[in-house]
């Protein structure tokens, strides 16, 4: 089994994993980061992009390109709470420092304003940003196991197409593989809180809104209380709109049980089915 050496081994590759490379890179220190995923986030996941983490795109020069697709912090206005997507509403909050008691704060905080910016839209122009700085990023490899000593992380990778494993030794690593975090499991770094506090199902909606855009700009929230929790199973409903505005269209995967009937009926009668 052959090693490769590297100051700092980075797990994960979403927006933390990617920045943490690309920053790495910017400043020559050697990393090497791996994930057993074979591409960038396929869908947008987390959305709210944070001043803090506004600035830390600024320095990596790559702000502006993100704004060029993000939806700006003026039209992040409120969070909507409704019966379905054009159905009856039942509350709305102002949020993101968009009303008066906070917009203050907000501008005065610093030179770089929230942003709403898709994940699957993001990761592309972080990655980019890494590789333009000399990055080492392995897609398709997973980390196999992970110890340390005193004087090193000691790891094993596996590339997933061809199944070869190899040996990672680094001064540092950074394990930023999510809440399952195998480094975390690995490493003995405990998870703290109680799981399972909610459920919510992410909606990924292509379409042109402009008629039902009749009050000030938010994000919906579908409120189905009596089956909240059957609306977790993200993984098995799609439930998409047309960019062309003819009609929601939603596709229920097998195994999705009864959440199919309530992603259905969120999205109102006579919508068709997509595949």
């Amino acid at each position: 089994m052959h090693t490769s050496e590297a100051d700092v081994l980075v797990i994960g590759a979403g927006p933390a994993g990617l920045t943490a490379s690309a920053l790495l890179a910017r400043y020559g220190v050697s990393a090497i980061t791996v994930t057993k995923y074979a591409s960038t986030a396929n869908s947008p996941r987390a959305h709210i992009t944070n001043q803090r983490t506004a600035e830390v795109l600024r320095d990596l020069g790559i702000e502006e390109r993100v704004r060029a697709f993000a939806t700006p912090s003026n039209l992040m206005g409120n969070n909507v709470w409704a019966a379905s997507f054009a159905g009856q509403e039942i509350a709305r909050l102002m949020t993101w420092g968009s009303g008066p008691a906070r917009k203050a704060d907000y501008d005065s905080a610093s030179p770089s304003a929230m942003m709403n910016a898709p994940q699957h839209l993001l990761e592309p122009v972080l990655l980019d940003a890494a590789r333009s700085h000399g990055a080492d990023i392995r897609f398709s490899t997973e980390l196999v196991s992970i110890t340390q000593d005193d004087n090193a992380v000691h790891a094993v990778a596996r590339e997933r197409e061809s199944g070869e494993e190899y040996a990672i030794r680094a001064r540092y690593a950074i394990g930023a593989d999510g809440g399952r975090s195998t480094v975390a499991a690995q490493l003995g770094f405990p998870m703290q809180g109680q799981m399972g506090l909610g459920a919510s199902v992410n909606v990924w909606l292509e379409a042109d809104l402009t008629k039902y855009n009749r009050a000030p700009p938010g994000g919906p929230v579908l409120d189905q209380p009596a089956r909240q929790r059957l609306l977790g199973r993200q993984r098995d409903v799609d439930l998409r709109q047309a960019v062309d505005g003819v009609g929601a269209a939603v596709h229920v995967r097998p195994g999705a049980g009864r959440a199919g009937p309530v992603v259905r009926g969120a999205a109102g009668p006579g919508t068709p089915d997509h595949r």
